[in-house]
């Protein structure tokens, strides 16, 4: 997924995001944000929770302890976008109750809509500071 925001005009070192664990992808993307942590016995409990709790936006998902993607919500709608390791292998947006979010209990997210720091450096065209500086909150 760090390609994509390469490829979105956020300059920032690729190959040393996505080497990074899904907690770690996430602060880093956090800038020094908060992250959220949900931890839910299923996936089920964690859509409710962000249907209720989440604007409107983009964010960064971390599933566990190896996959990422973004998790969009528009309205009651939470959509999970990704490279599907399941068949057909390819980047999908799926519904998120209809995607491997569901296989998870474990999830980490962090802002890309609503970070002004990220957004500061997209809009500036500067190279974005990667570190896992930041807070894990649990949800």
């Amino acid at each position: 997924m760090s390609t994509t925001l390469l490829h979105a005009g956020l300059y920032l070192n690729r190959y040393h995001l996505a080497q990074q664990g899904p907690a770690d992808e996430a602060l880093m993307l956090s800038l020094g944000d908060t992250v959220r942590v949900i931890r839910r016995p299923d996936a089920a409990q964690a859509l409710t929770f962000w249907r209720e709790q989440l604007r409107d936006g983009l964010y960064f998902i971390g599933l566990g302890a190896n996959h990422v993607g973004y998790l969009l919500k528009q309205g009651p709608g939470l959509y999970l976008i990704h490279a599907n390791y399941a068949p057909p292998y390819q980047v999908q947006l799926q519904k998120a109750e209809e995607s491997v979010l569901t296989g998870f209990s474990v999830f980490y997210l962090a802002d890309i809509t609503f970070n002004r720091r990220l957004m500061a450096y997209w809009l500036s065209g500067e190279k974005v500071a990667l570190s896992n500086q930041g807070i894990l909150a649990e949800q």
